[in-house]
């Protein structure tokens, strides 16, 4: 079988090519025995397709490394993406979903999605709130589309019912309201609890899964059996 591996948010490299390549130059180890069959998937806040109106070269360089990867990069989005670029692309489909190609081997896998990748259904919903969106500027570094829309919330529900609502994973940026507080401290969960994460909640009581992995908050850990919340880390997803 094939393999699937996830890591969390990337912001687009903002350390640097050098500072962000840290993570990455550990996973290449695995490359030798990969394809592109196999996969690499971004728990969201990507930030690769960011600059107002076309890439630069600061983007053309990782998307050139990412294609140059023997295993295919997938994401989702986050809150700090730019969603008038993201959304700019054509909609094609991927692995039984909807997706924008961004590149040769780089797919944004859409909201409320549900792909067959390397023998696994995956369910995916981006989205988050910006608790800095007040230091930020509409259109330029935040934008509206970061928030989970109610056709986003109507296409997971008619793409679920194919399934019976039952998948192996589901990815998501931010997290069903009840994980938070056993990501962060009480004193910062009511800043983060917000419709997104009621919206999931909303999924998680009626979704039977495996697996949800989550990033946004900037954490490493396994919070129990079924729920990790993915930053740095680099890990296989074994069901």
């Amino acid at each position: 079988m094939n393999r699937i591996f996830i890591t969390g948010d990337t912001h687009g490299g903002w350390r640097g090519f050098s500072g962000e390549m840290a993570r990455f130059k550990k996973f290449e180890k695995f490359e030798s025995a990969l394809c592109k069959d196999d996969f690499l998937i971004i728990a969201g806040d990507f930030g690769f397709v960011w600059n107002m109106f076309q890439s630069d070269a600061r983007e053309e360089q990782w998307l050139k490394y990412f294609n140059e990867r023997k295993f295919t990069t997938l994401f989702i989005d986050g809150n700090h993406e730019n969603f008038d670029r993201l959304n700019a692309y054509e909609i094609s489909e991927f692995a039984g979903g909807k997706v924008h190609k961004i590149s040769q081997s780089v797919y944004h896998l859409m909201r409320g999605q549900v792909y067959e990748i390397a023998g696994r259904k995956i369910f995916t919903m981006g989205g988050a709130l910006s608790i800095d969106r007040d230091r930020r500027e509409l259109g330029i570094s935040w934008w509206e589309g970061e928030m989970i829309s109610q056709a986003d919330i109507c296409e997971a529900n008619a793409n679920l019912a194919k399934h019976g609502f039952n998948v192996d994973i589901i990815i998501t940026h931010t997290c069903p309201r009840f994980v938070i507080p056993r990501v962060i401290k009480l004193s910062m969960a009511a800043k983060i609890d917000d419709v997104n994460s009621k919206i999931l909640q909303d999924f998680y009581d009626k979704i039977e899964f495996k697996k949800w992995y989550f990033g946004h908050f900037h954490e490493d850990f396994k919070i129990d059996d079924k729920f990790r919340v993915i930053y740095q880390e680099i890990e296989e997803i074994r069901l």
